[in-house]
């Protein structure tokens, strides 16, 4: 008997052999969500008027709020650290947030893709290029400084750049460059706006959304101080603050002109 059961014991271990070795357990390939399909898109789009009229640039002459005459050969500026704040208070921040508009060139928006899903009441942005930036050496893409948005490594960007031909009380016609610029100091030349939307935006799945602006050049010379062309050279000389007295006015020249 017991011969017997040794017999069967081997049989059995050699066909045990012959089955070879154990498969591995099968490897359980976790599931990943596709957070992209909780998320929608939002355009920024900018128009550019003065004394409400949609902007002619090169050839149509416009009269700011000193009487004098001008028009408009190039305007640019930055628009960069956008947010987006929910219902609940908190906000969306758009990462690597720098962009510029070039309105003469018809570089007049951009789009922020992976909005989060939500509802939005208001928005903020700063006008300009933020300190880190302006001391983090060599950039690409809108802070390229073959933009020719940028002075040198210790002055840094430039915010906004109007030129264009003008004709004042002291100067029959010349050429202007209005180039404002200044990221430290008393007369920092960076300007927040904070803007309510004037309805909710509510952003679906896989959504595309606009915010659309109306950018008021005439305010670049008026409200809180009228600053016209004579004015603004006869203080250059003088320093920096005619250039944040000027970032101060542009601070309101934007206005929301749809949402959707």
């Amino acid at each position: 008997m017991r011969i017997l059961s040794c017999l069967l014991l081997s049989i059995f271990l050699i066909a045990c052999e012959k089955d070879g070795p154990a498969l591995p357990s099968p490897v359980v390939v976790p599931v990943v969500k596709d957070t992209t399909a909780e998320q929608a898109k939002i355009l920024f789009s900018f128009k550019a008027t003065v004394n409400s009229q949609t902007l002619l640039p090169i050839s149509k002459y416009y009269q700011n709020a000193s009487k004098e005459l001008f028009t408009v050969t190039k305007f640019n500026y930055y628009i960069s650290n956008v947010r987006l704040q929910k219902v609940d208070g908190s906000w969306y921040t758009e990462p690597d947030s720098y962009h510029l508009i070039r309105h003469v060139e018809n570089a007049t928006s951009f789009e922020i893709k992976g909005l989060p899903i939500a509802e939005y009441t208001s928005i903020r942005f700063l006008i300009g290029v933020d300190s880190i930036k302006n001391i983090s050496g060599a950039q690409n893409g809108a802070l390229d400084p073959a933009n020719l948005m940028f002075w040198d490594w210790h002055t840094g960007y430039i915010f906004l750049k109007l030129e264009g031909d003008f004709s004042s009380a002291l100067v029959p016609e010349a050429q202007f460059a209005i180039h404002v610029g200044g990221f430290e100091g008393q007369y920092s030349c960076l300007q927040t706006v904070t803007m309510s939307l004037p309805q909710t935006l509510k952003a679906v799945r896989n959504g595309n959304h606009q915010i659309a602006f109306q950018v008021a050049i005439d305010e670049i010379f008026k409200n809180p101080r009228q600053i016209g062309f004579d004015k603004y050279y006869e203080e250059l000389s003088k320093g920096p603050k005619v250039f944040q007295d000027l970032s101060i006015n542009y601070r309101d020249m934007f206005s929301i002109e749809k949402v959707n």
